[in-house]
């Protein structure tokens, strides 16, 4: 029996050759995202939005990861044509901030138990309507369920058939996620502390103002008036400079309105 001829390599092409000859430097692959959130790198790059959950799971308390919650369910409002399920997201994020009560939640959830009597996008109504069916299950319970089923509405495709062209859809949404678990949580490696320095008159009133009018195109005036009032804290100044997306719960207007 002949043995197997051994295949010759003296013709492979030395790919590291021929990226140094193009970009004239040593080619490095780029690092899979971390699959678990372990060191500061980790949190700051991972696109992969259920490391970051499961990272928070045992570190939360409920009015952020609601908001969450709320500003997933924001991202896909223009899918959400059932005004029910527009006042549901709207009582939720009250609810979040002690504006509205129990009792208002369930009721606006009660006025979604019959889908059919409106519009019926299944992953739609299964993100809306998880701001009031887990609130009781575990802090983290609205952001794990919305974050499935919002970027899922998106495709209007049940998971088990999706395309190739919707999972790109679902990743990219689901990076936006995680960009906007970042703004809400901020470091947990690096907590800030508020300087009670910084609390000027104008600050407090720029903050509070952004929180309520959700203007957040306003958050580089409001680092300019940090800056004023002494703040040199490079972590809030450039979250309040850079492009966000900030939604309300961003940890940044948080701290400076004493909201937890």
């Amino acid at each position: 029996m002949m043995a197997d001829p051994v295949p010759d390599t003296s013709s492979e092409v030395d790919t590291q050759a021929v990226l140094r000859r193009i970009f004239g430097v040593e080619y490095t692959p780029p690092q899979p995202p971390p699959k678990t959130i372990e060191t500061e790198a980790d949190w700051l790059t991972a696109t992969k939005l259920d490391a970051l959950l499961t990272f928070l799971q045992p570190r939360v308390t409920r009015r952020k990861p609601l908001l969450l919650g709320v500003a997933g369910c924001r991202r896909i409002w223009h899918l959400v044509s059932d005004v029910r399920l527009q006042k549901l997201i709207e009582v939720a994020e009250q609810f979040a901030d002690e504006e509205a009560t129990k009792k208002d939640l369930r009721r606006a959830a009660k006025a979604v138990s019959d889908p059919h009597g409106g519009e019926w996008n299944g992953a739609c109504y299964s993100a809306v309507t998880a701001l009031a069916d887990f609130v009781d299950a575990h802090p983290m319970g609205p952001a794990n369920i919305v974050t499935k089923y919002a970027p899922l509405a998106l495709c209007k495709q049940d998971e088990s058939i999706l395309s190739d062209g919707s999972r790109a859809i679902i990743e990219a949404e689901k990076s936006a996620l995680a960009a906007l678990t970042r703004d809400i949580f901020g470091n947990p490696f690096r907590p800030a502390a508020v300087d009670p320095s910084w609390l000027t008159s104008d600050v407090v009133a720029l903050a509070e103002g952004i929180y309520q009018d959700k203007a957040f195109d306003r958050m580089p005036i409001l680092a300019d008036a940090l800056q004023d009032a002494g703040c040199d804290n490079d972590d809030v100044l450039n979250h309040c400079r850079s492009e966000g997306p900030h939604v309300r719960g961003c940890w940044v207007v948080d701290l400076l309105t004493g909201r937890t």
